[in-house]
């Protein structure tokens, strides 16, 4: 699948601007003698030309795991995108190969977030809400888009409490080995080790009361300081630039050594911060040469190096 891009509907928007002031003509607004408006049209932000690819995203109402991840190598970006049935919470798991970007390979369906790939990148493991019971389980699919997917809690092993039983991909402990986090009550959690051949889950016996669906917060390094506020911040590979979101919901890149203004990134809309929403934006930086942005049903690919030279 093709994805267009964010810089053609930038473009095709010029369409309904011109119907826009047509209208406004027609109704007596201030046109200068060479037929243009008196108001000077926005410029369009330099970032935009950074954007190497928009992919459609599945959005969610909360915070609910990590909804992209890069392969290991970065040879491929793996998110959640929305189906002809479901545009929220629940999507299809698609991969889209480096570097251009440009074709996607939909390997899962019902999947949620907490997308962490397998250490020599064969796997993609997942959280996913079955449609046959509302249940949440984990499940771990070939990236390479063979079709195997391996619920990891298939049946009634899903029902860990009384309820939907949310589930949380840890990490992996080596190749075949997760360990993961279910809900053993309202405010319990209980630690698995699950081996992705089928073997059935085995408890740690490690509980602990902690809600599953918390956003991370990264810790800038001693000796940095921001002049201004930065929430859900995150920091490239090398510790170099920092991206962000500021107190007006813009999101920015700050180069953390030399004393570079930040640099404001050009995304669909600013967010509304106020109503407790940092967690609808989304960023992931494979090395120092893409950053990937979840944001308003979309992912942005940007160029890095493009956003260092604005």
């Amino acid at each position: 699948m093709i994805s267009i891009s964010y810089v053609d509907r930038f473009l095709r928007g010029g369409l309904a601007l011109a119907v826009v002031a047509a209208c406004l003509f027609l109704s007596g607004c201030d046109v200068g003698s060479d037929g243009e408006s008196g108001a000077e049209a926005s410029p369009t932000p330099p970032t935009l030309a950074c954007i190497l690819q928009s992919l459609p995203a599945t959005q969610a109402e909360k915070y609910q795991g990590s909804m992209m991840s890069w392969a290991p190598d970065g040879s491929a970006l793996a998110y959640v995108t929305p189906t002809e049935d479901e545009q929220w919470c629940i999507g299809d798991l698609a991969v889209t190969a480096a570097p251009a970007f440009d074709t996607t390979l939909h390997i899962a369906d019902w999947a949620t977030g907490n997308l962490v790939w397998s250490p020599n990148g064969q796997q993609i493991a997942f959280t996913g809400l079955r449609r046959t019971d509302s249940v949440y389980t984990i499940a771990v699919v070939d990236a390479n888009g063979s079709g195997k997917v391996t619920d990891l809690f298939p049946g009634s092993l899903a029902l860990t409490d009384e309820w939907s039983s949310p589930k949380k991909v840890v990490q992996w402990l080596s190749e075949g080995l997760l360990e993961v986090n279910a809900s053993c009550g309202s405010t319990c959690m209980d630690t698995y080790q699950v081996n992705t051949n089928g073997a059935q889950p085995a408890s740690t016996g490690q509980n602990f009361s902690k809600a599953i669906w918390v956003p991370p917060v990264e810790t800038p390094a001693a000796d940095f300081q921001s002049s201004e506020e930065m929430l859900i911040p995150d920091w490239s590979p090398s510790g170099s630039e920092v991206v962000y979101l500021d107190s007006s919901g813009d999101l920015k890149l700050l180069q953390t050594r030399g004393g570079n203004k930040p640099l404001t990134i050009a995304v669909p809309s600013p967010l509304d911060i106020n109503t407790d929403t940092t967690w609808a934006i989304e960023t992931q930086w494979w090395q120092d040469q893409w950053l990937a942005v979840r944001v308003e049903g979309q992912i942005l690919i940007y160029d890095a190096a493009c956003l260092r030279s604005q």
